[in-house]
């Protein structure tokens, strides 16, 4: 039944075509047993149907028929196995029938169908010159290979292309069709000479259906005939012709990019057989050529050389060579040598040259700092050549990274590119390796870095056959990427993980070091002004010195985000460890540091003006250190007072041995010493004589800040002058103000004059007074509360009065009456919180007053006694002291002057062994 056939059995041809089938599958699967198919075809009436298997696959018994009108009309073709040919109809209709009669089964076929023009086309095609050296010749008026227009019978056609000197005439036919009993001959038309050397023989196709690829060369005169029947038609054929010159008309080529060919349209015509052709390349003196082969298809018996220069044996020879295949000279000078014989031809070569400098070949060295190169230029050849094996050595600083990325890649499957760590491919380690078989996005998403100062880039072109388009790679050598251990010995300066650190990410692993090292009298500061870790694996560690020999101060991770914290080394040498993966998406790290006075200066002589000393640079922000000793003299002219303000004090709570202390006047009186632990203190002073010196000792590490003292010379507020006969007397008042006010504990000295000092690096000694043996001192202490209103103020004041001279022992002193006073006078609010102050103040007047009229003033060895009363002996006391507790003080911590927390004032006349500047060092 016809259902197992395929398609309609009725069908219509049209000018564009159609086809007919055997069935669904065919080419792929066997057709069905048992087919018996027809189809009707018809065109209008007036036209006619041109029939073309494109694909006959059949048994032997197993038919295709085509009937020429209906079925059992005449046969045009029946056929089993194989046709190529084409056939057309006499009119308007047409009959396939298929048959299946064999036990063997086929794949079936498919037959092309299309209307035709009716036989007008009765007048042979003429020849058409397309230009002087190439034309076309058609096998009839209206010739078309597409539309498939038929010839008609009876046809008797000539042509003659006439030979040119120095030339030979190549003929080509793609397709042909004809019919039974049509013929086409091609023919060298006999010359006078009788001697047409190349040439072929002739041809001739009769009562062919079909032929393709028909090539055929003469040197004489060329003549094609065309006879038709009256029987079949067939849509006939073109011939394309060309006059070639056996070589080249060029045969010398002297620019530095070109192109060299066997004969004019190598690639397109055959070439002649039996000629010899030598061509010469010349390219700039100071430059070399490299060539390569672009088409190539020659006969085996023919041959091509290439030399080195004009003369001597050839270096590359053969037949048939490979294309996009490199061959190098290494002059400027290349000749090609083509040669045939008599046997068959070709298509020829085809050869481009170029100056080498163009392709990559064997080793370039790159020192520019930036650039970036290609496997070859574009304008000399789309894709790269074979046989190449490339090297280029990029070169930086030493100290630096290269650092490469990919603008272009494509490689063919196993052609390879790859990058090493150093200047041999042996020696040195891989960074990265690509072949063709990379994909353009992931190799230019990675950034290839050396950790030397060199990267190798080796190219590597594997494939047999064909080539591709190549690669691009830019670079730079400004990149400096952390490598090992790098020793910082600036006082200031930055370290980053790499150059490009906030802005490129890294690409392979680091355990840097960096180990900064500032002048011995100082300590580093630190901070990060980027920072950023995507892993867990990656940190920043910072060690108190150098590392493995030193103490962690902390290890950061990625979830670091603090970049206003300061690290803070406790001696000259901080170091820093980054630990960063392989390829990491980090964008790494920068810091800056700076060296900061870990140490204040010793001694330091202030002579005037106002201004702020501290302990150290960066007191309330740094910690200061231990082991330091220093004093600043401030020194005024005679009857200028020193006014000095504490303004911020920060010692170590568990270290008693870290000191600040004040002293006053010539004599050295000190006016407050705080030692650590305290929390309170008097924060304003004013001396009444023209010297304040000010002193800070550290003798055990601490992590506080230290603290800062403004200061201002001024003019003397409270003058007081007294003849030198008269005794000598101190006074001392403590104000004490209400718990609201602000503190300040002012100290007054009615001392008239104070000689100036001869200022030396040590602090300077100015004898104290000498009185009369006929005078007595006597020391006087008044205590003085204020109105809780009034600010806090603590004023001890020195009252110089006569006094005869006295033989009174201790047992017969009575307590003066100011001191009595003193504890009448308290306020009854205050009584409580005062109390212990009037005691001590009652206790150690009793207690020395005695050795204070005893006193001579020659110089006497002193020592630093107890600061709290009552556990002095005698023995350690000697030299005068005497103690004042003072009740105006400020809070470090809370920030409270009103709060009552009471330091000792301890006051002597002698010098202080803590004066000693070489104590902690």
């Amino acid at each position: 039944p016809f259902t197992d056939c395929y398609g309609s059995e009725n069908v219509t041809a049209t000018k564009t075509g159609g086809v007919i089938k055997s069935h669904n599958d065919f080419g792929s699967s066997p057709y069905l047993n048992n087919m018996d198919c027809y189809w009707h075809v018809s065109v209008p009436v007036g036209q006619r149907i041109a029939f073309r298997f494109t694909h006959l696959n059949t048994t032997t018994n197993d038919t295709v028929t085509v009937f020429d009108g209906s079925n059992g009309s005449a046969v045009l073709l029946s056929t089993s196995g194989s046709f190529n040919g084409v056939i057309v109809s006499s009119a308007n209709t047409a009959t396939v029938w298929f048959k299946k009669n064999s036990v063997h089964r086929g794949y079936g076929f498919a037959l092309w169908l299309q209307e035709v023009d009716n036989g007008v086309n009765n007048i042979c095609g003429r020849i058409i010159f397309t230009n002087l050296s190439n034309g076309v010749i058609e096998s009839h008026k209206g010739y078309n290979a597409t539309s498939m227009s038929a010839y008609a019978p009876n046809l008797a056609c000539l042509w003659t292309l006439p030979k040119r000197p120095g030339f030979y005439i190549y003929l080509f036919i793609e397709t042909f069709y004809l019919s039974m009993g049509d013929c086409l001959k091609i023919v060298t038309k006999p010359s006078s000479t009788g001697n047409d050397p190349g040439s072929d023989e002739d041809l001739q196709y009769c009562s062919t259906y079909f032929g393709r690829n028909v090539h055929w060369v003469t040197t004489g005169d060329a003549q094609i005939s065309f006879t038709t029947d009256n029987l079949y038609d067939s849509i006939g054929f073109s011939i394309q012709f060309y006059y070639e010159q056996a070589c080249p008309s060029v045969q010398k080529w002297d620019s530095d990019n070109g192109e060299v060919v066997t004969h004019t349209n190598a690639g397109k015509t055959h070439y002649l057989n039996n000629m010899t052709c030598d061509l010469l390349i010349s390219v700039s003196p100071d430059k070399t050529v490299i060539a390569w082969f672009t088409f190539s298809d020659m006969h085996s018996s023919d041959r091509f050389a290439i030399y080195d220069g004009v003369s001597g044996s050839p270096f590359y020879h053969g037949y048939y060579p490979p294309t996009e295949t490199a061959v190098r000279s290494i002059t400027s000078i290349m000749r090609f040598r083509f040669t045939t014989d008599a046997s068959k031809h070709s298509y020829g070569l085809r050869m481009r040259y170029s100056i080498a400098e163009n392709f990559c070949y064997h080793r370039k060295v790159l020192q520019a700092r930036q650039g970036e190169f290609f496997d070859h230029n574009n304008s000399s050849s789309p894709n790269y050549l074979k046989r190449l094996f490339c090297e280029w050595i990029i070169i930086a600083p030493l100290g630096y990274s290269v650092v490469a990325q990919f603008t272009s890649f494509s490689l063919c499957s196993i052609d390879s590119v790859a990058m090493y760590d150093g200047l041999h491919r042996i020696h040195s380690p891989t960074i990265a390796s690509f072949s063709g078989r990379f994909k353009l996005n992931s190799v230019k998403s990675r950034i290839i870095v050396s950790k030397s100062n060199t990267m190798l880039v080796y190219f590597t072109v594997s494939g047999p056959s064909t080539t591709c388009s190549g690669f691009g790679l830019k670079y730079n050598t400004t990149e400096k990427f952390c490598q090992g251990t790098e020793l910082l010995t600036n006082d200031t300066g930055e370290l980053a993980s790499h150059s490009s650190a906030g802005i490129m990410a890294s690409s392979f692993s680091s355990d840097c070091y960096w180990v900064i090292r500032v002048s011995p009298s100082k300590r580093v500061v630190a901070r990060f002004t980027f920072y950023n870790l995507t892993s867990s694996s990656e940190s920043v560690t910072l060690y108190d010195g150098t590392y493995h020999h030193s103490t962690r101060l902390t290890t950061l991770k990625s979830s670091f985000a603090d970049i206003n914290r300061y690290f803070i080394s406790s001696k000259n040498v901080l170091t820093v460890q980054l630990q960063i993966k392989s390829y990491s998406q980090s964008l790494g790290i920068k810091m800056k540091y700076e060296a900061s006075d870990a140490f204040c200066k010793g001694y330091k002589l202030i002579t005037g003006g106002s201004g702020e000393i501290s302990s150290h640079q960066g007191a309330v922000t740094l910690n200061y250190t231990s082991k330091m000793s220093c004093k600043w003299q401030f020194v005024g002219k005679p009857g200028i007072q020193i006014s000095a303000k504490l303004i911020y004090l920060n010692l170590a709570s568990y270290s008693y041995y870290n000191i600040f202390a004040l002293y006053q006047g010539s004599d050295n009186t000190r006016l407050v010493t705080i030692r650590g632990g305290n929390s309170r203190w008097p924060t304003e002073f004013l001396t009444v004589s023209n010297i304040l010196t000010v002193v800070f000792i550290a003798r055990q590490p601490a992590n506080e800040l230290g603290f800062r003292l403004q200061y201002s010379f001024v003019d003397n507020v409270e003058p007081a002058t007294t003849s030198l006969k008269q005794a000598s007397s101190t006074t001392a008042r403590a104000v004490v103000s209400s718990p609201s006010s602000p503190a300040t504990a002012k100290i007054v000295s009615d001392t008239s004059s104070a000689p100036e000092s001869t200022t030396t690096g040590k602090l300077s000694q100015t004898e104290p007074a000498t009185t009369s043996s006929n005078e007595a001192s006597s020391t006087t202490a008044r205590a003085v509360v204020s109105s809780p209103s009034s600010p806090a103020t603590a004023k001890i004041a020195s009252d110089t009065s006569s006094a005869p001279e006295s033989t009174t022992t201790e047992n017969e002193e009575s307590l003066p009456s100011y001191v009595l006073a003193l504890a009448i006078a308290v306020p009854s609010a205050a009584i409580a919180i005062n109390a212990a102050i009037v005691g001590i103040v009652i206790h150690k007047y009793l207690q020395n007053l005695k050795r204070l009229k005893s006193h001579t003033n020659s110089n006497t060895k002193t020592s630093d006694g107890p600061y709290a009363p009552g556990t002095a002996s005698a023995e350690n006391n000697e030299g005068s002291y005497w103690y004042l507790k003072a009740d105006n003080v400020g809070n470090a911590a809370e920030k409270n002057p009103g709060e009552f927390e009471y330091d000792y004032i301890c006051m002597k006349s002698r010098g202080d062994p803590q004066l000693n500047t070489s104590a902690a060092s």
